[in-house]
């Protein structure tokens, strides 16, 4: 049995915003998902023998979505290990059993991890940077509120605003879907030159936001921002994308903290997806060797004996 608190510390997360908004990857968070029809999740150990530390890693997605994302892998120290390639292989097959047609993860630049995830067929889409706002009462507020809920009507023109403002590669690996939106949205002149959406978790507020450079006081938005979405207590974050760089200036004079760069990566799935099926059942059938093992928490194989759990 597993006991996924004694890595509490060891933990090389690979999704910022779940981290940032709900905490340690290896709490009560990382099962919840398990049981959520609409999503689906995988967490999965791999030890080389029985008696060294296992890696323990995570997929989670959400159904209907075009990619699913890995949550994190521990032991951190264990990343630039070969079974990190085949848990990762293994997670990403779940992925694409799942609809999911791409893998993504988040890793600071610097980090060793980063080149065992591109061996592990993931390549660099985009950069980003996330930035700690600072609390309301150290921001003053616009005389007239700047943002507005966004309604079903916006939908080309928030589509339109992000076509012509996120590269081709983005897109690849972050589409646009086509779904009422849910977020805010600014207008200048008429013209939707804004718009944010929010996850909000008990340990924060994570925003990625889309602002078009003709935005005439990109400082005031910023700072409605901060008034829009009261924290009560919970830090309030935003993602800054290499696309979107321009921004990190005025949130730097208005005293927001800045986290190290980050990597953004995606792994295609679409040669995954359609060999799933066979690739895993020669993972569920192989002759297992003396000195590897994948344990899989929530997978049966197909002659119907229990798999050890976590």
């Amino acid at each position: 049995m597993i006991k996924l608190a004694r890595y509490r510390n060891q933990v090389l997360s690979l999704d910022s915003a779940r981290a940032l908004t709900r905490g340690t990857p290896v709490g009560l968070s990382s099962w919840l998902p398990l049981l959520q029809p609409v999503r689906g999740s995988h967490l999965v150990v791999a030890s080389e023998d029985g008696q060294t530390a296992p890696l323990v890693g995570q997929m989670v997605y959400f159904t209907g979505e075009r990619s699913a994302h890995l949550s994190f892998v521990t032991p951190e120290s264990a990343c630039d290990s070969p079974l990190f390639s085949r848990l990762v292989e293994y997670l990403a097959i779940h992925a694409g059993e799942h609809g999911a047609f791409n893998l993504l993860a988040e890793i600071e630049d610097t980090h060793p991890a980063l080149e065992s995830l591109r061996r592990s067929g993931f390549s660099v889409y985009s950069w980003q940077q996330v930035f700690r706002l600072p609390d309301s009462g150290k921001v003053s507020r616009p005389a007239e509120s700047l943002w507005q809920p966004s309604q079903a009507s916006d939908e080309p023109s928030i589509r339109s605003l992000y076509q012509s403002l996120v590269p081709p590669l983005v897109q690849g690996a972050e589409p646009f879907l086509s779904r009422d939106p849910s977020g805010l949205v600014y207008r200048q002149g008429g013209e939707v030159l804004g718009f944010v959406e929010a996850l909000s978790g008990l340990r924060g507020i994570f925003i990625v936001p889309l602002i078009h450079p003709e935005v005439q006081d990109v400082s005031a938005l910023l700072a409605d921002l901060i008034h829009v979405f009261p924290g009560m207590g919970r830090p309030l974050y935003l993602a800054v994308r290499s696309y979107q760089s321009w921004l990190e200036v005025a949130l730097s004079q208005m005293g927001a903290a800045a986290a190290p760069r980050q990597a953004l990566l995606v792994k295609h799935l679409v040669m995954s997806q359609r060999n799933a099926v066979s690739r895993l059942n020669v993972l569920e059938r192989r002759q297992a060797e003396p000195t590897t093992s994948i344990i899989q928490s929530s997978a049966v194989p197909e002659d119907g004996k229990p798999v050890t759990g976590i």
